[in-house]
């Protein structure tokens, strides 16, 4: 697996960043609350521990909306949340509704939503910094159920992930979340090649 320097880990900790602050003023502006979206660290991590991560009995059945993009990089963009969270999440989006008894579609509905507002943000903010062009597909909601194949992957052997850990602070409710970007190692390649430049131009 790639090793990453600590200034390529700033550098693309600072772009996830800038991702997800536009994400949480879009969210502000949306739920009309103050919401503040951090991501305390990030780290380079394999497929198998990407599985091992979110095959936890602790936290229950894990949801995702995935998001994938081509142009200068081809990869995919995922938002993950345990049932806890997703719970929160529908409770804020939806609050007639009991969250222990919502139904599939208002759970992916919410996620979807909310999965759109941040991966857009995200991939746009690489975009933007970068000054690449890129094209993203229509976000898609997936559950997790302890499998690779589940993560929707071509080649997961040969992908380089990247997860950031991610806490959303809706008024008094703290919201655990993770964050992957999957990249062919090609793209990855060409990804940190950019990173690179930008680092050299600071």
């Amino acid at each position: 697996m790639t090793k990453l320097s600590e200034y390529q880990i700033d550098a693309i900790q600072e772009l996830i960043n800038l991702g997800v602050g536009r994400a949480a003023s879009l969210l502000n502006n949306i739920l009309n609350r103050h919401v503040i979206l951090t991501v305390p660290s990030i780290k380079m991590i394999s497929v198998y521990s990407l599985v091992d991560e979110f095959n936890n009995d602790s936290i229950g059945k894990v949801s995702c909306v995935d998001l994938k993009f081509r142009g200068s990089i081809k990869g995919s963009s995922k938002l993950f949340f345990p049932s806890e969270s997703v719970a929160q999440f529908v409770s804020i989006f939806a609050p007639d509704e009991d969250p222990n008894d919502f139904v599939d579609e208002l759970r992916m509905g919410t996620l979807v939503e909310i999965g759109n507002i941040v991966l857009n943000s995200l991939i746009g903010s690489l975009s933007n910094q970068l000054k690449i062009d890129l094209i993203y597909s229509i976000p898609q909601y997936i559950e997790f159920n302890g499998n690779v194949n589940d993560f929707k992957i071509e080649d997961p052997e040969n992908s380089s992930f990247i997860h950031a850990k991610t806490q959303f602070k809706i008024n008094d409710m703290n919201i655990d979340g993770s964050f992957v970007l999957s990249l062919e190692i090609g793209s990855f390649n060409q990804f940190i090649t950019l990173v690179d430049k930008m680092i050299e131009s600071y």
